[in-house]
């Protein structure tokens, strides 16, 4: 599912703190619900809602689960973590910590379009003003991003998808985020369950003992940064 995997890559970048300069935040634990919704030609209509479970530290270090696969973002040790949970294996890719991309940045942004590279994206984005979810004050965010006609999908129009994120200054975190896209549906974003202040188990960051690594760096151009792959 193309559409789940950008979210969920929103949802990892969205999530880290600074990799170059960890700040103290409020540590997390919740639920997320991803729920997609598209609708056919002739009008039916299919749903599909996945849920997955996360966890932030207080310095940042993130760890997402989904099914058999748990990704660890570990801000302070400027490295990217995939577990098989199935067949305890580990991947982990190392970055130069002056090339590590910061993540708060992220919190405000729609995804970055995936199908072309001349798309046109709005900026900074329309406010939408406050709302609380689940207990928290949130500001929200539209931004619009549009591929142009004639681009490498061979569309003859435009397509325009929007994007709107609710996020919660207090937690550093976007608690809601909806995503309209004519090619992939209507897609929506939602943490629940969730717990600020959370006791973690530093294992849930680590890589289990009895787990096979293999390892590789992440370079970067001069004057570039590292961009982490998606999950």
């Amino acid at each position: 599912m193309k559409s789940l995997r950008v979210l969920f890559a929103v949802l990892i970048s969205a999530s880290a703190v600074a990799a170059q300069t960890p700040k103290t935040v409020p540590s997390v634990s919740a639920d997320i619900e991803v729920v997609t919704q598209t609708t056919l030609s002739d009008g039916n209509q299919l749903q599909k809602t996945q849920t997955q479970h996360f966890y932030r530290d207080s310095l940042g270090r993130t760890r997402l689960e989904n099914g058999d696969t748990a990704t660890i973002n570990d801000v302070v040790a400027h490295q990217i973590i995939t577990l098989d949970l199935m067949n305890h294996t580990a991947q982990r890719l190392l970055a130069p910590p002056s090339q590590t991309r910061a993540g708060l940045g992220a919190l405000s942004q729609s995804p970055k379009p995936t199908t072309d590279s001349a798309s046109n994206q709005s900026r900074p984005g329309t406010p939408l003003g406050a709302r609380n979810i689940n207990g928290f004050d949130t500001e929200g965010k539209e931004v619009t991003s549009t591929i142009p006609a004639n681009s490498s999908l061979g569309n003859m129009l435009p397509i325009q998808r929007t994007t709107r994120v609710w996020q919660s200054t207090a937690l550093h975190l976007p608690l809601m985020v909806e995503i309209q896209d004519p090619l992939h549906g209507h897609i929506t974003m939602q943490y629940k369950n969730l717990q600020a202040g959370a006791l973690l188990d530093p294992i849930l960051f680590e890589i289990p003992k009895d787990f096979t690594v293999t390892e590789r760096s992440m370079t970067a151009r001069p004057g570039t940064s590292v961009q982490f792959p998606r999950p």
